[in-house]
């Protein structure tokens, strides 16, 4: 099943067609990097990084990579 995704806003660029497939789990992680969340590494989802516009949002999603690994969960 194909269900489409759509985001919309400042910062989203106007009328582009996302070409590489977008699952659930990457709906989650572009929340978590829209809120400035680093996004766990063991989660199968990436941030939908084609759909913004603008070098600043890439920017801060790549210097989530260098982040250190949660070492305590939350209670």
């Amino acid at each position: 099943m194909t269900i489409p995704w759509i985001a919309a806003g400042a910062g989203i660029r106007s009328a582009y067609p996302i070409t590489a497939p977008v699952t659930t789990y990457d709906t989650a992680a572009t929340a978590l990097a829209l809120l400035g969340v680093p996004v766990p590494p063991d989660w199968d989802g990436k941030p939908v990084t084609s759909a913004f516009a603008g070098a600043s949002f890439l920017e801060s999603i790549a210097a989530f990579d260098m982040l250190p690994a949660p070492t305590a969960a939350l209670d």
